[in-house]
């Protein structure tokens, strides 16, 4: 799919789902080209949720019922001990991207790492780009 991801990276794969990857619309694409340009800029990535099915995203105890994972329009992103300075370069990062390409995004920031997404003014009826901070709050990972 992607020069630099396998298919294993992008799937959900603790789903008891059959089907454990849908990338069924053009934003998962523009999602997926933006990763693969964030793995180009930061090399190897951990990733721990990209795409999700219903039933496995309901499963989880802090998952938003409407999650853009469940289109393919977000990405986990395992990057522990950042220090703040790296948190907010990330950040723009992604807010760039999602200018470039047209997209209402945001980034949230975990104890762990981050969530990435695009899609959020239809998800969220956002109308611009948002950094939000869950570093010790419920369901950080």
């Amino acid at each position: 799919i992607l020069p630099n991801f396998r298919v294993t990276e992008l799937a959900n794969n603790q789903a008891k789902d059959d089907i454990k990857l849908v990338i069924g619309d053009e934003r998962a694409w523009r999602l997926l080209e933006m990763l693969q340009l964030t793995r180009y800029r930061y090399g190897r990535m951990d990733l721990n949720s990209v795409y999700r099915t219903k039933s496995f995203n309901s499963s989880l105890k802090y998952a938003d019922p409407n999650s853009c994972h469940l289109k393919c329009w977000a990405f986990d992103w395992d990057c522990p001990n950042q220090t703040d300075s790296q948190r907010q370069e990330k950040a723009q990062w992604w807010k760039d991207l999602c200018t470039q390409y047209g997209e209402v995004g945001a980034i949230n920031f975990y104890t762990s790492g981050y969530h990435c997404e695009i899609g959020s003014d239809v998800q969220y009826g956002q109308t611009s780009f948002k950094i939000r901070d869950y570093r010790g709050k419920a369901g950080d990972w």
